[in-house]
């Protein structure tokens, strides 16, 4: 019974150290993902092969290692390199940016609109009309037009 008992904690203490390694590669790769390579501003710090990205990359696995959270790596990442090194910006700055941008693009449509109803004084120009009484040539016209359609 002893030996089996010894075995199964034995098997239990492995199982637990795979799963927080897998744990701590999986955080580890997450984090990459959040980042763009320093070194040429296009490609993933995840797949970059660069040394600066292989620093990055073990720099950021041994903060996760010792617990630092993706936020507090993320931060000092972007004070040495700048709001660049992150692959997407953070939402609440686009969202307000975007928000910004219509915001702006909306008074400028009401500026433009003002001013061309100003230009017209403020009221759509009369249109002329025409009364049939007042031509009689336009009106014979017309009727021999109708009659060469029907007949």
């Amino acid at each position: 019974m002893e030996r089996r008992t010894a075995w199964s904690i034995v098997i239990a203490i492995v199982v637990a150290a795979s799963s927080a390694s897998a744990q701590h590669a999986a955080s580890s790769r997450a984090t990459f993902l959040r980042f763009v390579a320093p070194c040429c501003w296009v490609e993933g710090l995840a797949t970059h092969d660069s040394p600066l990205a292989r620093e990055l990359r073990d720099e950021i696995d041994r903060r996760v290692g010792a617990g630092d959270s993706a936020g507090a790596i993320e931060s000092d990442l972007v004070a040495r390199y700048g709001e660049r090194i992150l692959a997407v910006p953070a939402p609440l700055e686009t969202t307000s940016g975007a928000l910004f941008a219509l915001l702006i693009g909306s008074l400028l449509v009401i500026v433009w609109i003002g001013a061309r109803w100003s230009r017209r004084g403020g009221h759509a120009e009369p249109v002329a009309r025409v009364d049939e009484e007042d031509d009689p040539a336009l009106d014979q016209r017309l009727r021999d037009e109708l009659d060469r359609h029907e007949g």
